[in-house]
């Protein structure tokens, strides 16, 4: 029979011990809302009417908070999990022995059994745990999800799903509070014992309330590992001294270290033995992320420390920071992810980058999460050119696309520390790790940085984001206006005739506005097995519009012979004879024979010339090569040509087929050498 219960007594009984909630913690409830044809999730409104005999009515069984100032089913929004609910019993899920708060029938035969508990579970991960131990056991559909995010049917309601519809006469099912008892109230142990959850080793229920008071009343670690190899106790011993050996300040491999060699020292090698020391890994993750110590999130230094501190160190002086975030944008073919991989790929290696040293070799996570194919190709294109082994360089990458936008930040901070850490994480691109956000919206985007801020302060490494330029690209990059704000560096790419430009736009702690001009080549990396070149592109910086960066400012004659070494190498040969150079220098000069016709000056333009091209060639700024004038770094091979219609996104490796690109592909046939 219904016990005539209203929604809002319902939610009212189970919203009880509100003095433990945080503050701004609110109920979550969905119905189907006629005028709008939609379902309408919002925060529950006391004074909202929420009594629909004939509708769908949902509420999410966890108090939520807000983030940023607004609250959202989302599982950051976690609050509390005042009950438990079962759902599916009778149908998919077995009916426990344990009297329930309330037993809703949400279909024929089929229920929800809903256990309020006397104190609310605060702790997201302890909530997680339970939610995962009742599906375990079976009281729930196995697909279910966490309690942060879980809705259940409220007891004034109808299920009109299209098969209970046409088993109804056509009409809803209405729901029918078979028992409604708001009195009982279980203890977690009560709920654990009653319903015989089991926690991680099947045979040893955890009781949560005592590993915390375990970890406080420091039982002697020589006692808790004495249990654990006398058969004593095992799981909760294991997650104490996790928890200890966390707040000593030993990282997680050497934790696992030492556990595994204390299970090791009782001798037992039966196959549950075997199985226990598989798991502690598992084991340990999980202790690590319950029991991790709160976060310092504020720092107060006097005005003499603050003062004295040492300044922020370079990667890449005035041009990368060491940690913090830097963005480089740019227009769809503009060649950003071929600059940011030159740029990574030198910091990997510990090498210069046009002309600016890097201390040491830095290890780099590149998060390919856009076209990882044609990453791959990228990269062995970058090996080829540069000749190294790929092996020796520490470049490693996440062929995958994390969420950072969603629920993703503390699994990848977790997975980035786990494998070594990284002090360079690129994510490339920012769109495809921030699905589900309004690039337009400061909230989403807001949320967005901070959780970049996150990674980079968790894994005391630069962050840098590869993103799009807005529709004006002279306005900065697509979306939310403030996303420039909390950068440390943000880095311009651009095209400009026919050279593409990087410029530094922003930089909070050293000079704006420096400019790298580069070129795409095409590196051929082999044939297919149809006979078709498979390629991709490298970056190759242009001496020529970056000249007045590294020397001094040029001269006269130094102006007019680069002027004619650019124009020259432009038609097609990538060298000129001194003779020709020096014939279009002159050209490009009017002879001044002075203003007496009968003395005429000597016409020295020949000399002046060739003075300015031997400065030119002990700066370093040209080659002379036998008489064959060269600009460094652009003495290209039969393997790389332009590529100035490459495009971006996923297909950024499949380029435009050129004559010159399919000769002389034997020298890369054997990439093994390299890679």
């Amino acid at each position: 029979m219904n016990q005539n219960v209203t929604n809002a007594a319902f939610l009212a009984a189970i919203r009880a011990n509100s003095e433990e909630y945080p503050e701004g913690t609110a109920q979550w409830v969905c119905h189907w809302h006629d005028q709008n044809t939609r379902w309408n999730g919002q925060k529950y409104d006391p004074s909202v009417n929420i009594e629909h005999e004939d509708k769908n009515t949902y509420f999410c069984i966890s108090m939520l908070k807000p983030v940023n100032g607004k609250i959202q089913r989302k599982k950051e929004n976690f609050a509390a999990l005042p009950c438990i609910v079962l759902d599916d019993v009778g149908t998919k899920a077995t009916r426990p022995s344990l009297e329930p708060s309330w037993i809703l029938e949400t279909s024929p035969e089929n229920y929800q059994y809903g256990y309020i508990l006397d104190r609310p579970i605060t702790d997201p991960s302890e909530a997680d745990e339970i939610m995962k131990a009742v599906i375990d056991a079976g009281y729930c559909d196995k697909s279910a999800g966490g309690p942060a995010t879980r809705y259940m049917r409220l007891p004034v309601g109808s299920n009109s799903k299209p098969e209970h519809i046409a088993a109804n006469g056509g009409k809803p099912w209405q729901h029918i509070l078979k028992t409604w008892h708001p009195e009982r109230k279980f203890s977690l142990k009560q709920l654990i014992e009653g319903l015989d959850l089991k926690f991680n080793d099947p045979k040893e229920p955890l009781a949560p309330d005592n590993i915390s008071n375990a970890i406080s009343e420091r039982i002697n670690d020589s006692d808790l590992i004495y249990q654990i190899l006398n058969h004593e106790s095992y799981h909760n011993n294991l997650l104490v001294l996790t928890a200890r050996y966390q707040a000593r300040g030993m990282k997680r491999n050497d934790i696992i270290e030492t556990l595994t060699g204390v299970l090791q020292g009782n001798g037992d090698t039966s196959e549950r033995a075997k199985e226990r020391l598989k798991d502690i890994p598992r084991m340990v993750d999980s202790a690590i992320l319950k029991f991790q110590p709160p976060k310092k999130k504020f720092s107060i230094a006097s005005a003499a420390e603050f003062a004295n501190r040492k300044q922020a160190d370079w990667l890449i002086k005035n041009i990368l920071p060491q940690t913090g975030l830097a963005m480089v944008f740019g227009e769809s073919g503009a060649g950003k992810s071929f600059f940011v991989l030159n740029i990574v790929g030198a910091i990997a290696r510990g090498v210069p980058w046009e002309g600016h040293k890097i201390k040491k070799s830095y290890k780099v996570l590149y998060i390919a999460a856009e076209g990882a194919e044609g990453f791959r190709k990228r990269l062995r294109a970058y090996a080829v050119h540069n000749q190294v082994d790929l092996n020796n360089i520490s470049l490693k990458v996440l062929d995958g696309a994390p969420n950072i936008y969603a629920e993703d930040t503390e699994a990848l901070i977790q997975a980035i520390l786990e494998t070594g850490e990284a002090d360079v994480i690129v994510f490339d691109t920012l769109a495809q790790v921030t699905a589900g956000a309004n690039e337009n919206a400061g909230e989403d985007m807001g949320l967005v940085m901070a959780r970049c801020q996150e990674i980079s302060k968790a894994c005391n490494a630069l962050v840098i984001l590869v993103h799009h330029s807005g529709k004006d690209a002279s306005k900065g990059s697509r979306g939310w206006s403030g996303l420039k704000a909390p950068l440390d560096t943000e880095i311009t790419i651009s095209k400009q005739e026919n050279s593409r430009v990087a410029k530094i736009s922003k930089q909070k702690d050293g000079e704006e506005g420096q400019v790298f001009a580069f070129n795409l080549h095409e590196v051929c990396l082999e044939n297919d097995d149809d006979g078709d070149p498979v390629t991709s592109c490298i970056v190759v910086f242009n001496p020529i519009l970056n000249i007045e960066r590294k020397t001094k400012k040029l001269g006269k004659w130094e102006k007019v012979i680069m002027d004619a070494v650019g124009e020259l190498s432009g038609i097609g040969s990538h060298s000129v004879s001194i003779g020709t150079l020096l014939d279009k220098a002159q050209e490009a000069y009017p002879y001044d024979s002075g203003q007496n016709p009968l003395k005429p000056k000597r016409d020295s333009r020949r000399d002046s010339a060739h003075r300015a091209l031997g400065r030119l060639s002990a700066d370093g700024v040209l080659t002379n090569d036998n008489g064959e004038i060269y600009l460094p770094h652009l003495r290209i091979s039969p393997q790389m040509i332009e590529c100035e219609d490459a495009k971006s996104g996923a297909n950024s490796s499949h380029l435009p087929q050129h004559p010159i690109g399919v000769r002389n592909c034997e020298a890369y046939r054997n990439l093994d050498d390299f890679i």
